[in-house]
């Protein structure tokens, strides 16, 4: 095993962000205020988006989305922003145990169990790359 610690979703995202340069950076924020979410979640309002510096919008994309929701909602906003290769790059990056974090994240739980399916989905992510 390779010495270093494994990038997290967030170290991906953040990179991600941080490669599109100014000009893309400001498409995305555009992108990602108008585009069309799942029925439980909310855009996020331009007014925190405008100046939002990539490390901003990591923060934004979390606190909207969730952990795994963000990854999709950015995968999305880049390919509508023609940014292919990153998109490609990030859902490589980040496809061990989609298919279970996804099951696990759209099935309906009794109040309160949802932080339990959260943090059972991302336990499942880390087994997967073992």
């Amino acid at each position: 095993m390779a010495c270093g610690m494994e990038k997290t979703v967030t170290d991906l995202l953040l990179e991600t962000l941080e490669e599109l340069g100014k000009d893309d950076l400001k498409r995305f924020k555009w992108k990602l205020k108008e585009i069309k979410v799942e029925n439980q979640y909310n855009n996020i309002p331009w007014g925190k988006l405008e100046t939002a510096c990539p490390v901003d919008v990591a923060k934004e994309l979390l606190n909207y989305y969730g952990e795994h929701y963000r990854v999709e909602v950015t995968i999305q906003v880049l390919r509508s922003i023609h940014r292919r290769d990153l998109a490609d790059r990030l859902t490589k990056a980040t496809k061990a145990g989609q298919g279970v974090t996804k099951f696990l994240l759209h099935t309906q739980a009794p109040m309160g169990f949802g932080i339990l399916l959260q943090d059972l989905s991302i336990i499942v992510v880390k087994i997967s790359q073992i």
